[in-house]
């Protein structure tokens, strides 16, 4: 399946919560500090892995 990017920026402790989650799922990630407490996600992935990231942005 073909990659490309996508990115967000989070408060921190959802940001933790998502930075676990892709570890856990093996999805390639950069994420950098924004300042006021927020963090910006570089993700890269496929379609069904868009699925799964923005199911557990829902439960957030």
């Amino acid at each position: 399946m073909k990659r490309k990017y996508y990115n967000c920026e989070l408060k921190e402790l959802d940001a933790q919560k998502l930075k676990a989650k892709l570890k856990e799922e093996g999805i390639e990630f950069e994420s950098s500090g924004v300042g006021w407490h927020y963090t910006h996600f570089e993700i890269l992935c496929n379609d069904a892995e868009v699925g799964i990231i923005d199911n557990f942005l829902m439960e957030l």
